[in-house]
């Protein structure tokens, strides 16, 4: 809103219609939160299962309903999403070694003495909190 008031660029009234109209094209988007939310809220699907079920919903939307996507497309896809699955999985794997690499050497009571070296009073501040070393 600021670039727009600063550039001046002209404002136009909101219409009903086109809002409706914008809200009817987004159905089946609205869809997928609204089932994921509504199956956990209400108890009906744990978190494995409601995922697994926007796993299904969106290449159903997709490919019988938009028609965005063909057939042939899936396994170019699914190669993809794998190798996105396999890259957070080695992100994940990375970042939980580095913390055990770092409980290991005990690193959160070095800081904190290095820290508390400077002449910071360990009750006076709370660093102990801060650093959750106690």
């Amino acid at each position: 809103m600021y670039v727009g008031v600063k550039h001046r660029i002209p404002r136009t009234k909101p219409d009903i219609r086109e809002m409706a109209a914008s809200l009817w094209a987004l159905k089946w988007e609205i869809c997928v939160p609204v089932l994921v939310l509504g199956g956990l809220g209400i108890g009906l699907t744990t978190i494995d299962e409601a995922a697994a079920v926007a796993a299904v919903f969106v290449p159903f939307v997709e490919l019988t309903i938009h028609k965005d996507l063909k057939p042939k497309d899936m396994p170019r896809l699914v190669g993809i999403s794998f190798a996105l699955a396999g890259a957070l999985l080695l992100i994940m794997a990375m970042a939980v070694a580095l913390t055990n690499h770092l409980i290991t050497r005990d690193a959160p009571a070095h800081v904190f003495e290095w820290i508390t070296s400077f002449g910071v009073a360990r009750k006076a501040v709370g660093w102990e909190r801060l650093l959750g070393v106690r």
